[in-house]
């Protein structure tokens, strides 16, 4: 009878034991997704300012382009 309830206990505990396992790799997943969206979001970032630069350069020599023979 006693060993009937060491295994009851044993079974309890491994079955706790994998529901920590599962909600911390659920916590590692959740804040590696949480990495990616923040790279994504820098990786967007920069992009678009690389994108304005390289707009603005464009407009800068149409503008010197056009001044020229009013100077």
């Amino acid at each position: 009878m006693i060993r009937k309830e060491i295994e009851k206990l044993e079974e309890e505990y491994a079955h706790k034991q994998l529901g920590v396992r599962l909600q911390e790799a659920k916590d590692r997943s959740r804040k590696k997704l949480e990495e990616l969206k923040l790279l994504e979001d820098s990786h967007y970032d920069y992009h678009k300012k690389a994108t304005m630069q390289s707009e603005i350069g464009g407009l800068r020599e149409r503008m010197e382009v056009t001044r020229k023979p009013w100077a």
